[in-house]
């Protein structure tokens, strides 16, 4: 019969493993821990959002009435109101029902922007819906060789309809002679209304804004802001 144990060195080498183990292993469980909260948590907050959004349609007369006015809705009216069909909890499972709403904000006419703010376990939830990033596409020139007629056209669009343009602008630069190794700045639009939309298309003739370019080489920039602050830019070179 054979009693041999473990030497010192053999338990020490064990324990040695299982610490890499470990240190390799928690790493990547706390990650993964973390990540399902975060999307537990964003996941409530769209519910509240969408049940905001059907509260409002359903109850036009509470909707806020001019541009720019808000309202808040509690958690609390659209779970007696049976929008919310549970009681919120987060991924602590902290109760998210008092202190929490949403401010609905009317942008222009029938648009409106919902915020939402949650609470829970006394602190304010951190994970809340995030506001798009505007876009620049289908920007490009065209007739470049019909000075007269040289256009150059973009569209600008944000993918969260909760959100609009606020404002943009384009800049357009020139080599005014042939020699000319730098463009100069020649027109400046300055700020322009996005009239409160979610895209918007754009079509400029150069010639409208700058009657004395003799030569097609040509550069645009155009600069977007949107209703929350975030903004775009984005350069062409005709040539």
């Amino acid at each position: 019969m054979n009693n041999k144990g473990f030497t010192l060195v053999e338990v020490l080498a064990t324990i040695a493993i299982l610490s890499i183990l470990m240190g390799i292993s928690i790493p990547v469980v706390t990650k993964y821990i973390d990540k399902a909260k975060t999307e537990s948590d964003e996941e409530m907050t769209e519910t509240v959002k969408k049940a905001t959004v059907s509260y409002i349609q359903a109850n036009k007369d509470l909707a806020p009435k001019e541009d720019g006015s808000s309202i808040d809705v509690s958690v609390n009216d659209l779970y007696k109101n049976k929008y919310i069909t549970e009681e919120l909890v987060n991924s602590n499972k902290e109760s998210c029902m008092d202190s929490s709403y949403t401010r609905v904000t009317k942008v222009h006419e029938d648009k409106y922007k919902y915020d939402v703010y949650l609470y829970c376990g006394g602190k304010e939830l951190t994970n809340q819906v995030k506001s798009s990033k505007p876009e620049i596409g289908n920007f490009k020139f065209s007739n470049l060789d019909d000075l007269d007629n040289m256009k150059f056209s973009f569209s600008l669009f944000i993918d969260n309809n909760d959100d609009y343009i606020e404002e943009y602008s384009y800049i357009i630069y020139a080599k005014l002679t042939e020699d000319n190794e730098d463009y100069e700045e020649v027109y400046d639009s300055g700020p322009l209304s996005g009239n409160h939309v979610s895209n918007l298309s754009k079509t400029v003739r150069v010639k409208d804004m700058v009657n004395f370019i003799t030569n097609n080489n040509i550069k645009v920039t155009v600069n977007v802001k949107s209703n929350t602050g975030i903004t775009n830019t984005k350069t062409i070179t005709a040539k």
